[in-house]
């Protein structure tokens, strides 16, 4: 299970596109299902979720006030804590200092971090300043949404597309006439400023394809997660499957 994976009280940033904010929601109720504390964030913006019995959240723009009141909560919690609001329904989070001072004031909590922003999209290049990894992030999830596959090279489906061309990732690309398959995504993960940009030389990346669902999308996630490990050793393990549902852990 991908839970399986989380180290107890490190942190764990989720960057890439396609279900981010689903998968920081999903590891942080299966952690709090084993009674672990775990505290949901981002280094970027992110839309703020309704508090509700199981999920408290903060607004608290000083870290160390943040600090005092997880300090004062029952002995296992579920918390979104951001810095302030940049608009009504969504906020800024915390910088990567702050983060790394938190956890160590807190040895055994849980800190899960949604380190870049993609509109809803299932894909998405990197701009010069994305994703915001927090140093000290032990385990890197890249999400990636299956359905990409098939889809054309537009913004509409790519969120900023346009890098592609400025980055130089593909050679010989038509955009009016070619659609994202497994061997751009592998040479999105290969190239520098690609996908993999911006993890920490420390942290284990897992690349979750989310979204995978049917037989024959299952078999040709499979073929590529293959691919992924055998050229990518940056990449320690892939997983694939729906973030809601089941996911499979395939490693080298």
């Amino acid at each position: 299970m991908l839970i399986d994976e989380l180290k107890l009280g490190s942190i764990t940033t989720i960057i890439g596109s396609g279900g981010k904010t689903s998968t920081v929601y999903r590891l942080g109720e299966k952690l709090y299902e084993r009674n672990q504390s775990v505290l949901l964030t981002t280094t970027t913006g992110m839309l703020v979720p309704e508090s509700n019995p199981n999920l408290k959240v903060i607004i608290e723009p000083d870290i160390e006030m943040l600090y005092k009141y997880l300090s004062n909560m029952d002995d296992t919690y579920k918390v979104f804590a951001a810095k302030y609001f940049i608009k009504d329904d969504k906020v800024k989070g915390y910088e990567n200092e702050e983060l790394m001072w938190l956890k160590d004031k807190i040895k055994n909590l849980n800190i899960i971090v949604e380190g870049d922003g993609s509109d809803g999209k299932s894909l998405k290049i990197p701009e010069k300043w994305e994703p915001v990894v927090p140093k000290s992030t032990e385990l890197t999830i890249v999400v990636v949404g299956w359905d990409i596959i098939g889809k054309p090279i537009e913004e509409k489906w790519i969120y900023r597309s346009y890098l592609l061309e400025r980055n130089k990732v593909f050679n010989n690309i038509n955009k009016s006439t070619d659609y994202v398959n497994e061997k751009m995504l592998i040479k999105l993960l290969e190239n520098p400023k690609g996908l993999l940009k911006g993890i920490p030389e420390s942290s284990t990346v897992i690349l979750l394809l989310n979204k995978v669902i049917t037989y024959n999308e299952i078999k040709e996630a499979k073929k590529m997660a293959s691919e992924v490990l055998k050229k990518i050793p940056q990449i320690k393990k892939v997983a694939l499957g729906e973030i809601r549902d089941n996911i499979v852990l395939i490693e080298r």
